[in-house]
């Protein structure tokens, strides 16, 4: 039977880090300070585990002037959880109905995981969970998709990864998976009823078998 694996940020979950520094810093302030500390790179060694404490202290080290940015970014962080992507709940909604089973695969750091836990209760439904920063391995690192497969003990070729990040995507095929690079709740729909795991919209489930 098939699995489909979901990631989370941008897929599943609207995220939008800049809401944690509005009516503190412009939007092209925040562009300049992600640039000014190449945030997001920084960002990555959180995904992969890093302890918040430590990782405030290289911060504050580092970019002393800007520390104050990194901890609004800690601290309201709940803020940049907008909700669940547009029309995602329904698909998930529709696996579920069809009986296919599901999982995550994302990259956050264990340490402010329960937020999206706590504001989209669908990621509960989903099932089995890797989180980059529980288990130390960050997207698009080979090592993870193979965690994913051994843990669910799941074939490559049986599993169907949906991430909106190309890198992630490109390694996935690379181990065998069937990936789909995520843009839109619409065009997913229509890659997963071409693999016939869920139906048109507004068809109703029970007006179809699987074969």
């Amino acid at each position: 039977m098939t699995t489909v694996v979901f990631d989370l940020g941008q897929v599943v979950v609207d995220w939008d880090p800049y809401r944690t520094q509005i009516g503190f810093l412009s939007p092209v302030e925040w562009d300049e300070f992600l640039t000014r500390t190449d945030f997001w790179a920084f960002n990555q060694t959180l995904d992969a585990g890093r302890d918040l404490s430590e990782a405030r202290q290289w911060f504050a080290r580092h970019y002393p002037a800007d520390v104050c940015v990194f901890d609004r970014y800690v601290a309201r962080f709940p803020a940049s959880i907008r909700g669940t992507v547009s029309g995602i709940e329904s698909i998930i909604n529709d696996l579920r109905a069809f009986s296919v089973p599901t999982a995550v695969l994302s990259n956050w750091p264990a340490d402010l995981f329960h937020y999206a836990l706590e504001q989209i209760p669908i990621i509960e439904t989903l099932g089995h969970r890797i989180v980059s920063g529980e288990v130390g391995i960050v997207k698009p690192d080979r090592d993870i998709f193979e965690l994913l497969l051994n843990q669910l003990d799941l074939r490559a070729c049986n599993t169907v990864f949906i991430d909106d990040n190309l890198d992630n995507i490109e390694v996935a095929l690379r181990v065998g998976i069937d990936a789909i690079h995520f843009t839109d709740a619409t065009a997913l729909r229509e890659e997963l009823v071409a693999r016939r795991l869920i139906p048109h919209a507004g068809t109703s489930v029970t007006a179809h078998g699987r074969d």
